[in-house]
This record gives structure tokens, sequence and C-alpha cells, in this order.
């Protein structure tokens, strides 16, 4: 810029000083013509440093932005580091602060059963599995079922370390009337750490009821006397008087000389629901094995006997339970039924009665035709005389 300052002053030197050699007349044009180039000169400089400036600032201004945005993006990156160095350390902090697990160790009904009815004692055993210890732990039995009663719902322990147990056991009722369905049974666990860190857990148990069948045999009936050869019904009735189904309900009958046809099976029986049922039975002699062949035992063919009636049924697991009763009855001599045919008496061929009977009542109408037409002249001859006369 100097420099270029300093050229145009050297330029107007050189020009006033050509303008004084030259004519009087065109003095004032070289002067006019040297100063507007001088202001021309000037202006153009003035543009030139204007333009220079502005690119300066321009160029300051920029190089301000992008310190800024430097600026901001090495503050977004210290956020990030410090929200991430927070995270890790929450993350340390949870990974060292485990929560306590609290579970069932020992349960005496895993495999048993309640009775209905009845009270069952239950062993429970609750172990602490964590890493730490816990404190003011409170215990709460939960169950939805109004059919089973707990003899306590509720436990507190000050202070239960790691690997200790808490006995939870206790007596457990079942009414009369309870289904046989499974029940749950949940046990929950409010505590603290160490730190003062409250947490909650629960445990579920299941527990089975198990309804006894109840179920008798009635009005069994069969002759007190049979004779070998024929074949007679036994009739009976099953009750289901409990609260649970009988399975695969079926009655047999054993005894000497008696052989049934074929077992009865009923099938299930509904809680609170009967059914009827009838055995045929032949009837051979004493002296008869199983098979119904003569045995080689020297006994009588004939007599008194007992037999046993068997009523068995399934519960829900598929065991067998069973009824005994006892028939007694006697075998007799198979009896011989005479057919006595009357013969029929000869009708004898008595028609000609027939005809009489007929010939009879011929006569008799025409009789009395006859007498009617007598009666009606006699009258007529009457009536005609009595005219003349008059």
């Amino acid at each position: 810029m100097n420099r270029r300052k300093v050229m145009i002053c050297m330029m107007v030197v050189m020009l006033l000083g050509l303008g004084y050699s030259v004519p009087v007349n065109g003095q004032e044009a070289v002067t006019e013509q040297a100063k507007s180039e001088t202001t021309e000169n000037l202006s153009t400089e003035q543009t030139t440093e204007n333009t220079v400036t502005e690119e300066n600032s321009s160029a300051e201004k920029t190089t301000e932005k992008k310190k800024k945005e430097k600026n901001t993006v090495s503050k977004s990156k210290e956020e990030n580091e410090a929200s991430t160095e927070k995270e890790k350390e929450n993350y340390t902090e949870e990974e060292i602060n485990h929560q306590p697990r609290i579970l069932v160790e020992d349960n005496s009904l895993q495999t048993q059963r309640l009775e209905a009815g009845k009270d069952t004692a239950w062993n429970l055993t609750v172990k602490n599995y964590g890493s730490k210890a816990v404190e003011n732990m409170k215990v709460t039995l939960l169950s939805e079922s109004s059919d089973i009663r707990f003899e306590k719902t509720s436990w507190y322990q000050g202070h239960l370390g790691t690997g200790g147990t808490m006995d939870l056991s206790q007596k457990v009722s079942v009414s009369k009337k309870a289904a046989t369905e499974p029940i749950s049974v949940q046990f929950q666990f409010e505590y603290e750490d160490d730190k003062g860190n409250s947490y909650t857990s629960t445990e579920a148990v299941i527990l089975s009821v198990n309804q006894p069948q109840k179920a008798e045999i009635v009005n069994l009936s069969f002759p007190d006397i049979v004779y070998s050869s024929d074949t007679n019904a036994l009739t009976f009735q099953i009750l289901n008087t409990g609260l649970a189904d009988l399975y695969n309900a079926r009655v047999s009958v054993e005894g000497k000389g008696l052989f049934p046809v074929q077992d009865v099976f009923l099938g299930n029986i509904p809680a609170g629901e009967s059914k009827e049922g009838e055995m045929q039975i032949f009837i051979g002699t004493l002296d008869m094995d199983e098979e119904g062949k003569q045995s080689e035992e020297k006994s009588g063919k004939y007599g008194a006997v007992s037999g046993t009636v068997t009523f068995s049924f399934e519960d829900e697991n598929g065991e067998i339970k069973e009824q005994k009763l006892d028939i007694h009855t006697e075998i007799k001599e198979p009896q011989i039924v005479e057919l006595k045919i009357e013969k029929e008496k000869e009708e004898t061929n008595q028609w000609w009665i027939t005809v009489i009977v007929i010939l009879i009542l011929t006569l008799v109408l025409v009789i009395a035709v006859l007498y009617l037409r007598l009666q009606y002249f006699k009258k007529r001859m009457d009536f005609h005389e009595e005219a003349e006369h008059l």
C-alpha cells in the first residue's frame, strides 16, 4: 500500500513538471487530467483497501465461527464423556449392589396332598441365596382360595444373613367341600440391603387338595332259591355320596356254582349321582370249577352257597379301590316241567236245531200277520153294517 502511494506521488510530481513545459493553453487541461487521474487512483486505492478490509473481516468472522464450532464440539464431547462416565459409575454401582434373593428351600407339601376336612402340618423354610444380608424383612402369605385356611399369614425377620434360613412352618386347614384342584399360594418378601435400598420379590407354591371318594352299592337283590341250569338276574344300585367323581366303576361276582355272563361296567359316576345295574348269572352246581367243568372233589351238587359281589372304581390318579358284599342263595335240582296238552272235545254238528228255531220263528210271524189282518177286516165289516142301518 505504501509503495503504491509513493509511486502515485512521484507520478503526480512528474506530471506537474511536464505541465510546466507544455504551453500555457494546454496547462490547464493537463492539470485537470492529472487531477482526475489522481482522484481515480485514490478512489481505486480506497476501494481496494475497503475490499481487503472486508475480506479480512469475513476471514476473521469465519475463523471465529470455526473456533466457536470447535468449542461447541469439544463441549459436547466433554458432556458425552461425562455422561458415559456417570453411566459407567452407575452400572458399576448396580453390579456391586446385587439384589438379595430369597427362595423356598424346603416344602413338605410339595409331594403331599392336603386331605379335605382335615388339618395338615406344613413345614416350610426359605433361604437367603444372595451375596449380602437382608434387613427388616417382612413375609406375607397370599391366597385367593376360600377352601383353605392358614394358621399364620405374615412374619417378620430383622436380619437374615447370607445363606441364612427362616422357618415359616404352620398348620393348614382344608374345608370338607374343597374341590379337588391345585391351589396357588404366594409368598411376598419385602426387605432392605445394608445400604437401605428396598426390594420386593415373590415366590409361588402350589398346594394340591385331595377330596376322598365315597360310594356304596345298595338295593342288592338276588333270589334266595335258584335252580341249576337257570339264568337269574342280580340287580343293584351304585351311589356316589362324595364330592369327587368315580372313574371306571365296575361290578363282578364270584361264587361256587355262580357263573356271571359278564361283568357290569358302569363307567364314570359324577359326584352326587347314582347308576343302576343288572347282571345275568348262570346257575351251575357246587361241584363245578371256575371254568364250569366238573371238579374231582367229591361234594354235593346242590345246597346253600355264598357269593361275593365286588364293586371297584378308580380315583383321578388311577388308583383302584374296592368294596365287597356277600350274597347268599341255595342251588336246587333243575325243575322238570311237564307240558300237559288237554284234548279238545269234539264238536257235534247240530245244524238242525238252528233250522227248527228258524221255522218256529217264521210260523209265529205268519200267525201274527194273519191275526192282524183278520182284525182289520172285521172292523171294516162292522163299520159297513152300521152304515146300512142308518
